[in-house]
């Protein structure tokens, strides 16, 4: 997989997450989903590795740290959700 085909599994995941956050009416957690997601397209194309490293190790692990502090089953959503796209990820932006 691409690193362009990741980051649309990242945003077909994260449409989902935006959906559940939605239908749970819950702000906080849409605002997080937003803030996650909001530069993945302008990523799909990027040729800067600067970019793709920020979202990486800046932008990704302040998801990751306010995943972690939620309730179990949210989490355990989320993990479900984007376990397989940041997995995906990782392997496309190493090669």
């Amino acid at each position: 997989m691409t690193r362009k085909d990741a980051y649309i599994f990242l945003l077909e995941r994260g449409m989902t997450a935006l959906r559940l956050s939605l239908d749970e009416n819950d702000r906080e957690w849409y605002l997080q989903e937003f803030e996650f997601l909001h530069n993945v397209p302008s990523l799909i194309y990027e040729t800067n590795l600067a970019r793709h490293e920020y979202f990486w190790d800046t932008e990704r692990r302040c998801y990751l740290e306010w995943r972690d502090a939620q309730a179990e089953e949210r989490r355990e959503t989320l993990e479900s959700l984007y376990r397989d796209p940041l997995a995906e990820l990782s392997r496309a932006s190493s090669s």
